[in-house]
């Protein structure tokens, strides 16, 4: 990952964790697609 990449993700991270701070997963990713939901991220075999 280049250093750019890391400082955005890095930032993301640190402003979820302070925004929604009691969430199941500190390290979920959110989009316009996924925000609008609530289906699971991947389907089981």
């Amino acid at each position: 990952m280049d250093e750019l990449t890391l400082h955005v993700a890095r930032e993301w991270l640190d402003h979820r964790r302070r925004r929604w701070p009691d969430t199941a997963n500190p390290h979920l990713l959110i989009n316009k697609f996924t925000a609008l939901g609530t289906a699971r991220s991947a389907r089981s075999p």
